[in-house]
């Protein structure tokens, strides 16, 4: 009995313990502060955020929403924080309060944005297409199926180290979509899934979609919870697979898209975890059918020539 309750207690504190954060710029001089706790049950409970301008004193409290989908491996909950001090240093903690019980975090902290108007030089990094690194993704020992350009030689750094090595250089981190490159695990890629009996190749996949998204907010976390981490949306973000079809080969049943779980469609994890300034209609969600004769898409290389500059 005594056990049984030890463990209980156990998992119940794992299942408020907060972690992954993630923050990102908001309007009204705000941040937006996400983070998760294990499982998707939904617990009965209220994230909150501490803040302040010192990390001993958080008197300030924020309260958000939590939501999660059925092959999740962990709840994310998001807090707004509004109308802060421009270029400001804050202090934050996160807590899921749960019957008046609130775990805090440790103690993380981020800079605020200039007022707008502010014309002082800002550096930020940009990129797209990043996985996980280890096992499940890049590594020094990639297996021999993979392609050389999706191996480390000795000496260089992934983009996911330096970021994390170079995180308070920038004001915010932007990655325009690909995210973990977890529908990958639907190519069969050597290293991800292995034949196991009496566990569907579909099963397989879907778990292992998690683990790797599981896997890679847990390797962002450690730059996300300190430096704002903008996303945009890409094509991995869309479905577990690329349209294809497999046969299971315990089954010999064919896996259609159309099998595969709603969590892992429709940019469903994107829109779990992240959480980015309200645009309300201002972007069209993805997916939409826009036509492009009503669009002002501006001059050839308009844009790059404006970061250049």
């Amino acid at each position: 009995m005594i056990k049984e309750a030890l463990m209980s207690f156990i998992a119940a504190t794992a299942a408020t313990s907060t972690y992954q954060h993630r923050i990102a710029i908001a309007r009204d001089i705000g941040m937006n502060i996400a983070f998760n706790t294990l499982g998707n049950a939904m617990l009965e409970g209220s994230p909150k955020v501490f803040y302040g301008l010192s990390p001993d004193s958080l008197i300030a409290q924020a309260n958000g929403t939590s939501s999660s989908y059925a092959t999740a491996r962990s709840t994310t909950h998001k807090v707004p924080l509004r109308n802060l001090e421009p270029d400001t240093q804050y202090y934050y903690q996160s807590c899921l309060d749960v019957d008046g019980t609130c775990k805090p975090s440790p103690t993380y902290s981020f800079r605020t944005t200039v007022s707008p108007g502010d014309n002082r030089e800002l550096k930020f990094a940009a990129l797209g297409d990043m996985g996980v690194m280890g096992p499940l993704g890049l590594s020094t020992d990639a297996p021999k199926s993979v392609e050389d350009f999706a191996r480390l030689d000795e000496g260089e750094r992934s983009t996911m180290k330096a970021l994390i090595d170079n995180q308070h250089k920038y004001l915010f981190i932007y990655q325009n979509g690909d995210f973990a490159h977890a529908d990958d695990v639907g190519r069969i890629m050597s290293g991800y899934l292995n034949s196991i009996l009496d566990v569907s190749l579909f099963q397989q996949m879907s778990e292992t979609y998690e683990l790797i998204l599981e896997t890679f907010f847990n390797q962002t976390s450690q730059f996300s919870k300190e430096t704002p981490y903008m996303a945009g949306v890409g094509n991995h973000e869309q479905l577990l697979t690329k349209g294809n079809t497999y046969t299971d080969p315990e089954t010999n049943h064919t896996i259609m898209v159309d099998n595969i779980p709603q969590g892992q469609r429709k940019f469903t994890f994107f829109k779990d975890k992240f959480y980015m300034n309200d645009i309300k209609n201002g972007v069209p969600p993805p997916g939409t059918s826009r036509d492009p004769e009503q669009e002002d898409l501006g001059e050839p290389n308009e844009q790059l020539e404006w970061l250049e500059g």
